[in-house]
């Protein structure tokens, strides 16, 4: 979307969540329906240039590179930070003894 190129993406809630049908991209439900949307997409350069101008503009607003770039780094270092964290587990609790 980003790189005004229209996009036809399967109808699930990820996707669903970013794309509207018909007006920043298509969406399908079944390869019936992908294949139907897709010879509809190709051959309609106007579809192309509508969907791929609304696409752009959604993805400009909503979702700044920046912003994504800052809320991936901040996953990425919870999860090295928790990984360095000792476990503060008694660790004692799980070592069976055997008499």
């Amino acid at each position: 979307m980003q790189l005004r190129t229209p996009v036809l993406v399967r109808n699930i809630p990820g996707n669903a969540a970013v794309v509207t049908d018909r007006r920043t991209g298509l969406l399908f439900s079944s390869p019936e329906e992908f294949v139907l949307k897709a010879k509809e997409l190709l051959s309609s350069p106007t579809l192309q240039q509508c969907l791929t101008e609304e696409a752009y503009e959604y993805v400009s607003c909503v979702h700044s590179w920046d912003e994504e770039k800052q809320a991936y780094d901040r996953v990425v270092t919870n999860m090295v930070c928790r990984q360095s964290e000792p476990n503060t587990e008694d660790q004692s609790a799980s070592v069976q003894k055997f008499d």
